[in-house]
């Protein structure tokens, strides 16, 4: 059996919609990002809790950040289509 660890504060959630089904594909990734992937569902990417999208490169990019304050950022690399704006709350 696993069990959790820490206090549930940063209370993130899964980037999809509840009774959505995804499958884990791979990671951890790297020393400089700690990066694992999901495929399936709709494709819809959502926020892992409410923040501030930060898109460096444009739409045309395929990396979102979202800052959700207090030092917590949450980024999510090989979007397809995003359609959140620079500075847009999420």
């Amino acid at each position: 059996s696993t069990a959790l660890a820490g206090n549930g504060t940063m209370q993130l959630s899964l980037p999809w919609a509840a009774g959505e089904t995804q499958y884990f594909t791979g990671g951890p990734h790297g020393t400089a990002r700690s990066a694992i992937d999901f495929a399936g569902g709709t494709g819809v990417v959502r926020a892992a809790r409410e923040g501030v999208a930060y898109v460096p490169c444009g739409t045309a990019s395929d990396y979102v950040r979202v800052d959700h304050g207090g030092g917590l950022s949450t980024n999510y690399y090989h979007i397809a289509g995003i359609r959140v704006g620079n500075g847009q709350s999420v």
